[in-house]
């Protein structure tokens, strides 16, 4: 497997917003139907994510977002993975494995 130099992980960055959505939104796209509530988290991030306690992470790839995933918090102590993508060009590359 080819590996990624300059690849890095970061924690939500609100300047991401935007790729978070699209990343996900093309993701669901081509393998599923995008839903209503789909639409809630994606197009509001802070609001249906950071603010209620869960985190969004990004894979960057020479300062371009690459892939995200999303975890809602469920209590003190359980997050559920509610979001994950990878741009078509970074896939198979290892990611997740940083």
């Amino acid at each position: 497997m080819e590996r990624l130099s300059g690849a890095t992980v970061i924690e939500f960055d609100e300047r991401f917003a935007r790729d978070f959505a699209d990343l996900n939104y093309e993701w669901i796209e081509k393998a599923y139907a995008v839903e209503e509530h789909d639409r809630e988290i994606l197009d509001h991030p802070i609001d249906q994510i950071i603010e209620k306690g869960g985190q969004i992470f990004f894979t960057l790839v020479d300062g371009e977002p690459a892939g995200t995933v999303a975890l809602i918090e469920m209590s003190d102590d359980a997050f559920e993975l509610v979001k994950m993508a990878v741009s078509p060009k970074h896939r198979g590359l290892g990611l997740s494995n940083l």
